[in-house]
């Protein structure tokens, strides 16, 4: 019916599985097409590639661990902010090491670089959080 009185934009980023809890999938915007490509709607398609939130060299990391993912469409995100400090990735075999890790590396920012507390984040970004999936 929508489409039959206008148009229908949809926005989305497939790179955002976090939100799958939601419904969101990057298979979403496959199914569009197919749906309305049975009605024999045209579907124009803009992909959007300047980020404007991260940093390059984060991007370039972010890019990386995402390209493992055969769900995702492929394209290339153009960094606007500078390169910004090096990126730092870690391999932790539990919760407990993990949070270990983490504080341990603030608590040595803080004190051998003089970091204030409240310059500093842990980032978390993952589809499950938690032992039990959650």
């Amino acid at each position: 019916r929508i489409v039959k009185r206008g148009c229908l934009t949809v926005v989305g980023d497939d790179d955002q599985c976090i939100y799958e809890f939601r419904g969101a999938s990057p298979g979403n915007f496959d199914r569009l097409k197919e749906e309305f490509a049975k009605k024999n709607i045209a579907v124009q398609e803009e992909v959007l590639i300047d980020n404007h939130r991260s940093s390059k060299n984060v991007l370039t990391v972010a890019s990386a661990f995402l390209e493992g993912d055969k769900r995702r469409h492929p394209k290339t995100l153009r960094p606007t902010k500078p390169e910004g400090p090096p990126v730092e990735v870690w391999e932790c075999s539990s919760q407990t090491q993990q949070a270990k890790q983490i504080v341990a590396g603030m608590i040595k920012r803080h004190e051998d670089d003089r970091i204030r507390w409240k310059e500093m984040a842990a980032l978390f970004r993952c589809l499950k959080m938690g032992g039990n999936g959650s």
